[in-house]
């Protein structure tokens, strides 16, 4: 049952929405904006005051999450925020009760975010589904030799579609993973707004993995996004990385506790610099998606 006051926010609320983002993460107006427009003023929840000032708020989307080779609904949730002056009322708690309810009644399987706080949502019914890590590396711990049976080649940050192809092998082998919504390749292939260099790591029958790279800034460089199934990818895409020891003195990633990356790389300099949980709740293992693999969820990494 939803909780009274929780519902959909309009754009009369936009204001309010973006400045419970700004109070809750920092977010400066025009990053809100541009998530607003990416994933849909739509996407936007609220629970309301008494007074119906939006108290607190969230964002809300459905995707696929793959398990055992097969897409399972799930609806990811980001930005629960609420009004500092009204914390410790039990409005978050109602928020994301609201949340889970609408999510079971459009038939999602589970749900899944980045936690700020993990007891808060462990109480929710959540656990935790994974690890990101955060590594580092400088260029010349990167260096794996010539390939000679690869080749690098120019991609298209605005053409997702066949990055999309690539990325399927590891949907249906891993465990896990999101199929990415528009808005979420938009993310991955412009983090900051600015489209990344994309490069298709390819073998003798043509491309098979991929990565992305933002421009190099303060020495660093960063990578936006990859997909690496074969080791033939992961040495081609390391080989890229370390070419650019000229120019940066650090190349940052993000990738699981087992990075490959991080496995096949010169071990000197190589360090994971941070870590960031993800939690998923799962309510239901009926009908279609009664399968092994789904409560898998909460002790997989994604």
């Amino acid at each position: 049952m939803t909780p009274d006051g929780y519902g959909p926010l309009g754009p009369a609320d936009r204001d309010s929405a973006a400045r419970l983002a700004r109070l809750g993460f920092g977010h400066p107006r025009e990053l809100f904006d541009r998530y607003a427009a990416l994933f849909g003023e739509e996407t936007l929840r609220g629970v309301r005051a008494a007074d119906g000032t939006v108290a607190g708020c969230a964002a809300v989307w459905t995707m696929a999450q793959w398990f055992g080779g097969r897409p399972v609904p799930a609806r990811a949730v980001a930005m629960v925020a609420v009004d500092p002056a009204l914390r410790g009322r039990g409005i978050g708690s109602g928020l994301m009760r609201g949340v889970l309810a609408e999510a079971a009644a459009d038939g999602a399987a589970l749900s899944v975010l980045h936690p700020a706080t993990l007891p808060f949502y462990a109480r929710l019914g959540y656990g935790r589904g994974g690890v990101t890590v955060g590594w580092s590396a400088p260029p010349a711990a990167l260096d794996a030799g010539p390939v000679e049976d690869g080749r690098i080649l120019p991609g298209d940050p605005r053409d997702a579609a066949p990055l999309a192809v690539l990325r399927r092998r590891l949907l249906a082998e891993e465990t896990g993973l999101p199929e990415r919504t528009e808005a979420m390749w938009t993310l991955a292939l412009s983090p900051d707004g600015e489209p990344a260099e994309v490069f298709l790591l390819a073998g003798p029958d043509g491309p098979e993995g991929y990565i992305a790279v933002a421009p190099p800034r303060d020495r660093q460089l960063v990578v936006a996004d990859c997909c690496l199934p074969t080791r033939r990818a992961i040495r081609l895409a390391m080989g890229l990385l370390a070419g650019y020891r000229a120019q940066v003195e650090t190349v940052r990633w993000l990738g699981g506790p087992e990075d490959p990356i991080a496995l096949l790389s010169r071990e000197i300099g190589v360090r994971p610099d941070s870590r960031k949980s993800g939690c998923c709740a799962l309510w239901t293992c009926a009908g279609p998606w009664r399968c092994a693999a789904i409560p898998a969820t909460c002790r997989a990494g994604w």
